[in-house]
């Protein structure tokens, strides 16, 4: 180590730890602490920060996988009453003997729950199963972060209570989808009428005036107003599944942006160089500047001044703030609410810092200057990520010291390696770091676990687009076998048929799918806080990608069309007779 530290010019560095016996309290240390005049070279972090830190790509990925369960539970919700639907339909003849030779409804439908206990309580042991065999992997880096759990055999309780919770939910939309078995009448049922779907509007002539194609238009629209609460759930569950396709990708791309930063208290810049506790830190800062100056390749230069100073708010004690002098319109960042600093005298904060000093925007607080408190008013207030949460902004004024040891050069550039390779030649000994490759430390694995969330999401969402197409189409088929049949009897070909459920399906699919698409961004914005506000960054505005939505949005109409033009391919004109007797 010694050898190390000659040849490399190094110093060893301390790190400073506290057990409180009040957690509560850890402000008033921090504060003590400065008051005493110790050694703080660095930043001071809570447990808590600590915590937030290692939990933002874990957080953030199971944040945005229960709220895409929870859509797509409500989903399957639907995929279980059109199933059950159209298995009554089929069974109604069935059904409707039982009726006649007086098998009570409560007897049926025990038939029925017996058949989907099994079937739900396979599935459910199926997926705990899976989950605790894959529990292991999806683990190890939160087991890495944050160590290993004090009780283990409580997750498996949990999941356990878990999955008995989900059990029982579909076993009670199963049982209230049953109840419908009292709606059907003995001789109805022998005819083919079951009453279960009931139409909600008269039939009336629509086909009067109407020759050509526009008689299956018509036709098509008339069983959309006469039936619209099926259709509604076609329309319902094509805007959800759409959405879960597409608000994973927008934050998935949200992440992967250079905007992302600005909402982590890092301004947009493409190099950073820090100049901490040096003598001659504002003596090199002038160098590097020199050199940047007259450089084309920089577009952006920005000298931020960093310094720990004594703010007090509402009559309260005095507490220790990092605040960086400097533009903060060079490099902006987003502020949650308010604006960045314009004046000498305003102060933007971070969040941490607002929640502690009790101040929000427009309230007025005193920062202790070299010579004399000076009343600055709160601008703004800011999430940050850096020095543990707790900074601030200003413009350089009455309360900077222009001889502090510690500056920050933010750098804007095209060519940062060029950039890079300018400084270092000027100051071999200088660190300049490349935030891109920061940020790709700090946020691959969340941009990466993200995008393989978004594609699974995305396959999940055409296969349930797939099958309620598929299951509604069933059910329509069922309950409209004798009125296709008289069609059928009257001339209408396979095609035409073919094409009035087409126009059917497809007009509420797109309809669902272009609300979708409007709705995603205000929507999404809503889900990107939730995902998002748990590790201190809010108000995140997902970045809009044309690519993904429209093929997001193609992919599912193509779904629905494919599975209509399968299902409706042949049948129509066979078995009339049967099929009219109902």
């Amino acid at each position: 180590y010694q050898r190390l530290a000659q040849s490399t010019g190094t110093s060893p560095e301390h790190l400073i730890s506290f057990r409180l016996h009040d957690a509560g309290q850890a402000t008033a240390v921090e504060t003590a602490y400065h008051q005493a005049g110790l050694e703080a070279d660095g930043p001071a972090l809570t447990w808590d920060m600590f915590v937030l830190v290692n939990s933002i790509n874990d957080g953030i990925t199971v944040l945005l996988l229960v709220l895409m369960a929870v859509v797509i539970l409500l989903i399957c919700f639907l995929c279980i009453r059109y199933t059950l639907l159209t298995t009554l339909e089929e069974d109604l003849q069935e059904i409707g003997v039982m009726k006649a030779l007086g098998v009570a409804d409560r007897h049926i439908r025990a038939i029925y729950l017996g058949k989907y206990r099994v079937l739900l309580g396979a599935g459910a042991l199926l997926g705990l199963v899976i989950a605790l065999a894959a529990r292991g992997p999806l683990l190890a880096n939160t087991r890495r972060q944050l160590g290993e759990i004090s009780h283990p055999v409580l997750g498996i309780v949990i999941a356990l209570a878990g999955t008995a919770v989900l059990y029982a939910l579909s076993m009670a939309y199963v049982r209230r989808v049953l109840n419908r078995l009292g709606r059907i009448a003995p001789l109805q049922a022998l005819q083919g009428v079951s009453g279960l779907v009931p139409a909600r509007r008269r039939p009336r002539a629509v086909l009067a005036p109407s020759t050509g194609s526009r008689i299956n238009l018509k036709l098509a629209f008339a069983s959309i107003r006469r039936d619209p609460g099926r259709h509604l759930t076609i329309l319902t569950v094509a805007f959800l599944v759409t959405l879960v396709l597409l608000v994973p990708f927008r934050i998935a791309g949200t992440a992967a942006s250079e905007k992302f930063i600005t909402y982590m208290g890092i301004g947009a810049v493409d190099l950073r160089i820090d100049l901490l506790n040096r003598p001659d830190a504002v003596t090199v800062a002038d160098q590097i500047n020199g050199v940047l100056r007259g450089d084309e390749r920089v577009r952006a230069l920005q000298t931020y001044r960093l310094e720990t100073e004594e703010v007090s708010a509402h009559g309260r004690a005095p507490q220790p703030i990092r605040v960086d002098y400097g533009d903060p319109q060079t490099f902006p960042l987003r502020y949650a609410t308010g604006q960045a600093p314009r004046t000498t005298t305003e102060i933007g904060l971070s969040e941490l810092n607002a929640e502690g000093l009790g101040v929000s925007v427009g309230d007025r607080l005193s920062v202790q200057g070299p010579s004399r408190p000076v009343e600055f008013t709160v601008s703004g207030i800011y999430q940050d990520i850096t020095n543990g949460g707790k900074t601030a902004k200003a413009m350089p004024g009455p309360t900077m010291d222009a001889t502090a040891p510690a500056v920050t050069i933010a750098v804007g550039t095209a060519d940062p390696a060029g950039v890079i390779a300018s400084i270092n030649r000027a100051h071999p000994d200088i660190n300049v770091i490349d935030t891109r490759a920061y940020l790709a430390q700090l946020l691959g694995g969340l941009i990466e676990t993200l995008t393989i969330i978004a594609w699974v999401f995305s396959v999940v969402a055409v296969l349930i687009a797939t099958l309620i197409a598929g299951v509604s189409i069933r059910l329509m088929l069922v309950t409209e076998r004798r009125a296709t049949a008289v069609l059928g009897a009257v001339g209408f070909t396979t095609g035409q048929l073919r094409a009035q459920y087409l126009v059917r399906i497809m007009s509420m699919m797109a309809t669902g799918v272009l609300l979708a698409v409007a709705l995603a961004g205000p929507l999404g914005n809503v889900v990107s806080t939730v995902v998002f506000g748990p590790v201190g960054l809010t108000g995140i505005n997902l970045e809009f990608s044309p690519l993904t939505t429209g093929l997001g949005s193609l992919l599912v109409l193509a779904s629905g069309f494919a599975v209509t033009v399968l299902h409706t391919g042949r049948g129509f004109n066979t078995d009339l007779a049967p099929r009219l007797r109902g």
